[in-house]
């Protein structure tokens, strides 16, 4: 009787186990392993490799190191630091502690909320596989070797917000490839973009005044940078081994370069490159929308406007003014006792309006000036010009021709409408 009491509660057990991973299995993810990681903070890691942190207040500082051999860590996670493919940091979080993801080789997305205000020692260091990642503009600070070494990091956006990098925060990023610095750093340490040797421009914004000493020490493909006329002084191989480089853009004169900026020892591939002086690296501009041509006037495609410069950067091409419209030829005066009549058709677009005599065989009567009234009850006699075109001879003949024949057409077409209103 025992014994089979025994197995009852055995196979109830294994049941009731079974209903649990078969319900946890029915809702897709699961929670692999969880804990605390600061006095108001919380961890938990799920079956897809996201780690979430939640809560208020200051991460933990950690620890972590490379032997010939192994990798330490003493993170709460550490277990799983091979696994872990996404970071979820919530709203709260102020501060993301020192080494807490450090050789997480599967990581590839990290969400930083506006919390957080400063990136610790090597937080994200040798993530390899961190393709991208969006700084907030509450980050005031980057610390050293916040993301050394993520050999995948192609894009990062620093913000306004940032007011020092520390040394080496971003050395070997070896698929970065172009990177704007802010001009709120008011500090920017040794190295800081070392090694990064994909990358190929650098666009320093106005207001830096020290390019530090290193910086892009071995950024072997840069060619081209953007040096503000804030800058004052180029540390010691801030562009030491920069073999690429062809092209520097100074945004301040020849003179001032000379005079203020001071270039210490190894920055010879600055020093040899062409320099741009008076650049314009068009940090303000505005869209302006397209104008349609039209018969009287031409057209331009949108364009982008620099206002520092009061120059187009892109677009704004010239569309040639369209042909008129003109509808056909309609009696405008008939014929009448031998005299020839008078024909007219309009530009649907514009209208302008061209006459002529109703007879094949007359004169055709040169168009009017469109900018000439277009009141057909009164037409008025043209001006002459006060001054004739220059050319030979046969030009000015043929010009007062012209004229001539306007002036007698008109004084023959007022002749026969009074004639009309004197019957």
């Amino acid at each position: 009787m025992k014994t089979t009491k025994c197995l009852l509660v055995v196979l109830l057990t294994l049941a009731l186990l079974c209903t649990g991973v078969l319900f946890a299995f029915s809702e897709g993810v699961m929670i692999i392993d969880s804990g605390t990681c600061g006095d108001d903070l919380t961890w938990t890691l799920d079956s897809e490799g996201t780690l979430t942190i939640a809560g208020t207040g200051k991460m933990n500082d950690y620890e972590a190191y490379y032997t010939p051999d192994t990798f330490y860590t003493n993170v709460p996670w550490g277990n799983y630091y091979q696994t872990i493919q996404t970071v979820v940091i919530g709203d709260g979080v102020t501060s993301i502690g020192y080494f807490a993801f450090t050789g997480c080789t599967a990581l590839a997305s990290v969400t930083i909320p506006d919390s957080v205000t400063n990136i610790n020692f090597y937080t994200f260091s040798n993530c390899s596989s961190l393709i991208s990642v969006m700084i907030p503009n509450s980050v005031t600070s980057i610390i050293d070797g916040a993301f050394s070494n993520c050999t995948s990091l192609a894009s990062v956006t620093i913000p306004d917000s940032v007011t020092s990098i520390g040394e080496g925060a971003f050395r070997g990023c070896t698929s970065l490839a172009s990177v704007t610095i802010p001009g709120s750093l008011t500090s920017i340490d040794v190295g800081v973009f070392s090694g990064c040797t994909a990358l190929k421009s650098v666009t320093i914004s106005d207001g830096l005044t020290s390019i530090g000493v290193g910086m892009f020490s071995g950024c072997t493909a840069l060619e081209s940078v953007t040096i503000p006329e804030s800058v004052t002084s180029i540390g010691t191989s801030a562009f030491n081994g920069c073999t690429a480089i062809s092209t520097v853009n100074y945004v301040g004169s020849e003179q001032r370069w000379y005079r203020i900026v001071y270039i210490g020892d190894g920055n010879v591939p600055l020093k040899t490159a062409n320099i741009i002086f008076d650049y314009c690296p068009h940090v303000n501009t505005v869209e302006t929308q397209a104008a349609t041509s039209t018969c009287t006037s031409v057209g331009y495609t949108a364009g982008v406007f620099c206002t520092d410069c009061e120059k187009y950067v892109s677009g704004h091409e010239t569309v040639a003014v369209l042909p008129h419209s003109f509808g056909a030829w309609k009696t405008f005066l008939p014929e009448e006792a031998g005299e020839k009549g008078v024909e007219i058709r309009f530009c649907s677009t514009c209208g302008f309006y061209e006459l002529r005599e109703s007879e094949a065989t007359g004169d055709d009567v040169t168009p009017t000036d469109p900018t000439e009234p277009t009141n057909l009850s009164n037409p008025t006699e043209p001006t002459e010009p006060t001054t004739q075109p220059s050319g030979e001879n046969e030009q000015n003949e043929e010009a007062q021709s012209f004229f001539a024949k306007i002036a007698a057409f008109f004084r023959n077409l007022f002749d026969r409408i009074f004639g009309i209103f004197k019957r």
